[in-house]
């Protein structure tokens, strides 16, 4: 038999298993995927919406964009000093307390609707 010309592909074996640098790339796509909360974008700012709850004034202005980055801890500074208040109970979606060391990024991943962090407030103790 003569040779195979020099123009032709070398034959491909598609049974055999894929390099180790693609292999890592698909484990680390995964890994990936497995440890994201949600499938929401990352984003810079968050849209947080404020409702008042129980006897809680309504604010002026109950609707802001903060920085994701920022704690949640900056979120009850900011609605504590537009109520004049310095005990305030918040929550988020009318259902818990989260932690004021929490980054707001994560908290909208985890709990945001409808392209908001919505944000319950109450002078007394509401929920939970």
């Amino acid at each position: 038999l003569p040779p195979p010309s020099p123009v032709s592909p070398p034959p491909t074996d598609t049974t055999a298993a894929p390099d180790a640098a693609a292999a890592a790339a698909v484990a680390n796509a995964g890994a990936a995927a497995m440890s994201a909360p949600s499938a929401v974008a990352v984003v810079d700012k968050v849209v947080v919406l404020l409702k008042a709850t129980g006897d809680a004034p309504i604010l002026k202005q109950n609707k802001f964009k903060i920085t994701a980055s920022e704690r949640f801890e900056k979120v009850v500074g900011f609605l504590s000093k537009q109520l004049g208040k310095e005990q305030i109970f918040v929550y988020l979606n009318s259902a818990f307390t989260p932690s004021y060391d929490e980054t707001v990024a994560n908290l909208y991943r985890w709990h945001g609707t409808e392209g908001k962090l919505v944000v319950n407030y109450a002078l007394q103790q509401a929920w939970g």
